[in-house]
């Protein structure tokens, strides 16, 4: 079976370690956007790398759950990382700003890759070094769009890219 990477969705991120023992908190959609027999894929380097769930429980958004190849030492390296599976985007958004570089402020932060539509928060999908985040899409967040230059500045809350 052919992979095609452009055929993957985001379905939430990592937030952090939960516990000590290798478990991880993600923020997901809803419980039936994740698959828990198909593969999730993360994309350290900017490049789709396929991991199993293991283990799964909690409620939407917040569940725990444990990964397959990431123990507790290696959590900080994914933490803030979308998580994605193969299928269609759900998206069907207004908003033309892939390829926009985007600003906290006057700090570049990355590179809006998507736009992703969710019931709860819409989110733009930033490539941001070798990984890549989920920023919300908040319209009192925005400062300024500049369509001639491609970039997006926002003004984020302290501490949320770090998340």
């Amino acid at each position: 079976m052919f992979f095609d990477p452009g055929r993957l969705r985001a379905i939430g991120f990592i937030r952090k370690a939960h516990g000590f023992d290798g478990e991880i908190k993600l923020i997901i959609e809803d419980q039936e956007t994740i698959n828990k027999e198909e593969p999730v894929f993360l994309k350290p380097g900017g490049k789709p790398v396929p991991f199993f769930i293991t283990q799964f429980r909690g409620n939407h958004p917040e569940c725990i759950v444990r990964i397959e190849g990431i123990d507790a030492d290696a959590i900080p390296r994914y933490q803030g990382m979308a998580i994605y599976q193969t299928g269609e985007s759900t998206a069907d958004s207004d908003w033309d700003i892939n390829g926009y570089s985007l600003f906290n402020g006057d700090v570049l932060v990355g590179e809006v890759l998507d736009v992703l539509e969710r019931n709860m928060q819409d989110l733009l999908e930033v490539q941001v070094d070798d990984q890549t985040i989920l920023v919300p899409l908040v319209e009192d967040l925005i400062r300024e769009v500049d369509h001639d230059e491609k970039r997006i500045f926002m003004d984020l809350p302290d501490g949320l890219l770090e998340l």
